[in-house]
């Protein structure tokens, strides 16, 4: 038990560590990006590179991903305060919504054709040296 809860306090400490980090580094430097957004990029490296190891955080993060339904409470409940300009401005907001879903869609496929052309070009010249 004892073990289970330090385990817990020190994942938790770890991903305080790299928030305050960044948030920090963002202070300073004057970058114009959000300080979770990095942390969350530093630390997939950091796990990837075997600096921090998985069993220090994973009894954290589960307890995390185990909550997250609460942790969208206060969204939907702010959601209600603007619930009238929601309900009259419906149309405009399924309409730009649909479309930037179908523009992302259609980047993201025609990004990815020609990736695959490149690749394939690439290869192909490669087997001919």
């Amino acid at each position: 038990m004892l073990k289970s809860i330090i385990n817990f306090l020190s994942g938790l400490f770890i991903i305080f560590l790299l928030y305050y980090f960044c948030f920090y580094a963002v202070k300073f430097t004057g970058i114009q990006f959000p300080p979770a957004i990095l942390a969350m990029i530093l630390f997939v490296i950091l796990l990837n590179f075997k600096i921090i190891k998985k069993e220090w955080v994973e009894l954290t993060s589960k307890f995390f991903l185990n909550i997250m339904p609460l942790l969208f409470v206060p969204f939907i409940v702010g959601l209600m305060v603007y619930k009238s300009l929601l309900i009259s401005n419906w149309c405009v907001i399924f309409l730009t919504v649909t479309a930037a879903t179908a523009l992302t869609i259609a980047v993201s496929g025609l990004l990815t054709e020609y990736g695959i052309k490149m690749f394939k070009l690439i290869r192909i010249r490669n087997l001919k040296k």
